[in-house]
């Protein structure tokens, strides 16, 4: 005989009950009704984004990541920014808006799966390596955390480390309240906002060596590569950002 629900749990149920009577759920891709915001058939529609560029020079590469001749000058401190996804195709700017702007957390699920899954496909074709890495999320100021009610990046982190079983480690602390980057329009400029806007977490340590970066959305990469420096001035390897889409 199953446990009893609490009165916790059916009064969430009844909830949702409630608000999907009202406010029905359509998929973002069909727009047909259902039981969830992407459904099983647009879920497997869209394919990887396969077009790549070096993250210094924009020239075409295998992956997201800094090609040969950029590599021993250049001043990033990303190994790699991956992204299933480019940002251009609609389906996929329209989540990233529904779940970062309309506050819809379910969202987080079916986005991480995604990341997930791409994370998998890159490991079985030896592109990355996840053996000894660990997940940590891009953090939000106090502020706007306070604003949104949830941090999009750490939502997507903590789920992508249920899915794959890797630890998802809180490091990083966001001192600076800057503007949000999608209101500032070149990469100098963006790169300048983020001037000491993160440190690393007092009860953080040990940090481990090799870092999985977690964002929604990497645009010109300025976010996580101040990020990326951060973690690296403390010792850490290796960063690697994983982000749901590239581009603007």
């Amino acid at each position: 005989m199953p446990p009893a629900k609490s009165p916790h749990s059916i009064l969430n149920t009844l909830s949702k009950n409630f608000l999907d009577l009202i406010f029905p759920i359509r998929c973002l891709g069909c727009q047909k009704l259902k039981d969830r915001y992407l459904c099983s058939t647009c879920f497997y529609k869209f394919d990887f984004n396969k077009d790549y560029h070096c993250l210094d020079c924009q020239q075409k590469t295998n992956y997201q990541h800094l090609c040969p001749i950029c590599q021993p000058k250049s001043t990033w401190h990303l190994q790699a920014c991956l992204s299933p996804y480019s940002y251009r195709h609609p389906l996929v700017q329209n989540m990233v808006e529904q779940f970062k702007y309309r506050f819809i957390k379910n969202l987080g699920e079916v986005m991480a799966q995604k990341m997930t899954d791409y994370l998998s496909f890159l490991a079985n074709h030896g592109l990355v390596n996840l053996q000894a890495s660990a997940l940590t999320s891009i953090p939000l100021h106090s502020d706007r955390l306070r604003w949104r009610g949830f941090n999009q990046s750490h939502l997507l982190a903590q789920t992508i480390a249920d899915q794959t079983g890797l630890p998802c480690r809180e490091i990083l602390t966001r001192v600076k309240n800057t503007p949000p980057q999608a209101q500032i329009a070149t990469a100098h400029d963006r790169k300048e906002n983020l001037k000491s806007a993160f440190m690393i977490k007092s009860d953080s340590t040990p940090i481990p060596q090799s870092i999985i970066l977690i964002d929604d959305v990497a645009t010109t990469g300025a976010t996580l590569n101040e990020a990326a420096r951060v973690l690296k001035g403390q010792g850490v390897k290796k960063v690697i950002a994983l982000t749901f889409a590239v581009g603007k």
